[in-house]
């Protein structure tokens, strides 16, 4: 059975990361920085195929840092990705305008989520992770023909880990019983 919502095929079109400038030496990375963020988006209909609806939806992506003399794993992200989505013969066309500008959109963005991490994961740095976007907020400013740029704070490097408890001596004391 097909899904209300299936992506056919995605692709990445462009993607730039600019390297920012590391903390000095024995210095960290702050855990949060502000970025100037810009997002834009398009969507057209495409034909049927099999009686289904299809559309193609591309998303572009611009990430700037705001203050350059801090240190950041990351300067700039600049990213296009686009896809193709198909629909159930029986959706309406109503749920079809809600359906593709915001889901759509927020699975491209997972998808350019995860190639950020992974083209990061071995940098200095650590990997960075691009913030979440409301996608609602997108749509609805980018409908009423408002530019879609904010400010935003990004994680940069890895999580802090916690050490773990030496539980060799427990389980050492518990053989000896």
């Amino acid at each position: 059975m097909l899904h209300l919502l299936q992506l056919d095929d995605f692709g990445l079109e462009h993607l730039a990361i600019s390297r920012g400038r590391p903390p000095k030496r024995g210095g960290r990375l702050p855990g949060e920085i502000g970025y100037a963020l810009k997002v834009d988006y398009e969507s057209k209909k495409l034909r049927k195929t099999a009686g289904r609806p299809r559309y193609f939806v591309s998303l572009a992506f611009q990430l700037e840092a705001q203050d350059e003399d801090k240190p950041t794993p990351v300067k700039s992200v600049q990213a296009r990705v686009a896809g193709t989505f198909s629909f159930a013969e029986s959706t309406p066309e109503e749920l079809l305008k809600q359906l593709v500008p915001v889901n759509c959109l927020a699975i491209l963005y997972g998808i350019l989520r995860g190639i950020i991490i992974q083209a990061t994961g071995g940098c200095a740095g650590g990997c960075f992770i691009l913030p979440s976007l409301d996608m609602h907020y997108v749509v609805a400013r980018s409908a009423s023909g408002a530019d879609i740029s904010e400010t935003v704070t990004a994680v940069a490097g890895p999580p802090a880990v916690k050490p773990r408890k030496k539980a060799k001596k427990r389980a050492h004391r518990k053989s000896r019983a």
